[in-house]
């Protein structure tokens, strides 16, 4: 019997080390010869990470800057109509404190103007302003002509550039507006941004959003000017900056960024450094572990098998609502969707997806409670008829989803039972779950509530594949399902059926089964009528 015994630990033994341990050698050695090549990989890695964290702050900035182009073209609108009396313009800027001047020009000697409060005081003369302008919009006639053929694609393509004097420092952003709008010669809109402004209310902003400033270290610098930062969240940087991009919206400006405290090759190098490290001590656990695995082999392989069964399962019935979760959630964040209907139709998916997955946790944390004997019921009188329809209502676009037909057949008037809702819930959830996946032509489910005698039968009927008579007993245990090629490939954790029936022991009721292969299966709750006597 011991050499019988022994065989096939020594096999197993065998096995782990040709498809495991050599593996994990051989890449420890491989590690050790590409280390160079590893840093390099690592070193890619983070200059991407680096480029789209700028990425990420541009797209910030120009959100801002939509959010003015299309206040001003409403204001410019409102102020062409107008044709005098208060100005929308005037009133935009007024309201802004990013933005010192504000101004449209519908022709070379019609413009629009408004400042805010501080810029009020430094501010040239009026006709200067619009002498400078045409000067410009003249010397960049090129640019704003592609502008202008942007524009009528509904993209906006601003002109940035510098507009600084001993005075002040600024940005000035000039645009055309919609041709759509203003039908005729083309009409330009321009901002004057006040660049410290700028980046203390808006790009300062987006750094403690996307709490980074642990991690990562950012300047903003003026092109040309190494000696001064207009923003750093490092006092005086010590190291150089390992990436630099221009803003979008600022001229001249350049966004740096580095690791906070250390460089890219140095922090390569310490990760390849404790990878290599990590991989040493894998390699020692899993001698240490191998030598454990042969002493207690036998029981290990049986519960490794449950156990990669039960994973295998619960992935993948976690990974269904969990995807269609976030994919719904995704396009309706990123306003995509403007159908209301189908709106509505993606909120009811999530709902019913986050029931499905809520679900499913709920067994496996119920499975453990149970499993160490911490799991409480409590128990008191309530209308069975009322839970029952509460599910279906909960349940009904599941339902509709998946195209079943459901039929109810509630007796009225039904004497209360004395259980524990919420896990009778459970229970009836994990039947109509089972009637749904064993399914797979038929899709019609009977629900069924009535009393007889003393009791009150809550039965579930569906048309699915069947249960052989064999098994009936069998289903109930944990982690046991039927040995059939239709039941394995639907997913399921093996648990539903046996936290059924260890909720209707523990309320002093039992679950039956009626079934034949191909004529579906009735499972039958059974409750004992409450009584003052036996409460």
């Amino acid at each position: 019997m011991s050499s019988i015994q022994q065989h096939p630990i020594n096999k197993f033994v065998i096995i782990i080390i040709l498809a495991l341990f050599v593996p994990v050698l051989t890449y420890t050695i491989y590690q050790f010869t590409q280390i160079d090549e590893n840093e390099q990989l690592m070193q890619s890695i983070y200059e991407r990470q680096l480029e789209s964290i700028i990425f990420s702050v541009n797209s910030w900035c120009r959100e801002n800057f939509d959010q003015w182009h299309a206040k001003m073209t409403a204001a410019a609108v409102a102020d062409l109509r107008a044709r005098g009396g208060q100005s929308m313009i005037a009133e935009f800027a007024a309201g802004q404190r990013v933005i010192a001047c504000a101004f449209a020009r519908y022709s070379s000697d019609h413009f629009v103007i408004g400042f805010n409060d501080h810029f009020q005081a430094v501010n040239p003369r009026r006709h200067e302003l619009m002498s400078d302008v045409n000067k410009i919009i003249a010397d960049s006639s090129e640019s704003l002509n592609i502008a202008l053929g942007f524009a009528q694609k509904g993209y906006i393509r601003l002109l940035s550039m510098n507009w600084s004097t001993e005075k002040y420092d600024y940005s000035l952003l000039l645009f055309p507006l919609s041709s759509d709008i203003f039908p005729g010669d083309a009409i330009f809109a321009g901002l004057l941004i006040d660049n410290m402004t700028f980046i203390n209310e808006i790009v300062e902003r987006r750094f403690k959003q996307m709490t980074l400033e642990d991690e990562f270290d950012f300047a903003i610098q003026k092109k040309g000017r190494h000696d001064f930062f207009y923003y750093s969240t490092e006092y005086i940087p010590e190291e150089p900056f390992e990436e630099s991009k221009p803003i979008w919206i600022l001229a001249d400006m350049d966004l740096k960024i580095k690791m906070a405290g250390t460089t890219l090759e140095r922090m390569t190098k310490r990760r390849s450094r404790n990878n290599v490290m990590l991989l040493i001590a894998v390699n020692i656990v899993f001698i240490i572990g191998l030598i454990y695995v042969t002493r207690n082999v036998a029981k290990e392989m049986e519960l490794a098998k449950i156990k990669s069964n039960l994973v295998a399962n619960v992935s993948h019935e976690i990974r269904t609502p969990v995807a269609l979760i976030r994919m719904y959630a995704e396009t309706l964040e990123m306003g995509h969707l403007q159908d209301e209907a189908k709106k509505k139709k993606y909120y009811q998916t999530m709902v019913a997806e986050s029931i499905r997955l809520t679900q499913l946790i709920n067994n496996m944390l119920d499975f453990s409670k149970i499993e160490s004997r911490k799991k409480e019921y409590r128990l008191s009188p309530h209308d069975l008829g009322d839970i029952v329809r509460q599910i279906l209502t909960m349940y009904q676009y599941n339902f509709e989803q998946k195209a079943f037909q459901i039929e109810q057949k509630i007796a009225p008037n039904l004497p209360p039972v004395n259980i524990d809702s919420e896990a009778t819930t459970q229970a009836i959830v994990n039947l109509l779950d089972n009637a749904m996946k064993y399914s797979l032509e038929n899709k019609y489910i009977c629900v069924s509530l009535e009393q007889r005698g003393q009791h009150i039968i809550l039965s579930v009927t569906d048309h699915g594949i069947g249960i052989p008579e064999s098994e009936h007993e069998k289903i109930f245990q944990k982690f046991y399902r039927v040995g059939d090629s239709l039941v394995h490939d639907t997913k399921g954790s093996g648990l539903g059926l046996s936290l059924v029936d260890h909720i209707m022991r523990v309320q002093n009721g039992a679950v039956t089964l009626k079934s034949r292969p191909g004529q579906g299966s009735t499972f039958s709750l059974v409750f004992p009528i409450f009584t003052q006597s036996g409460a």
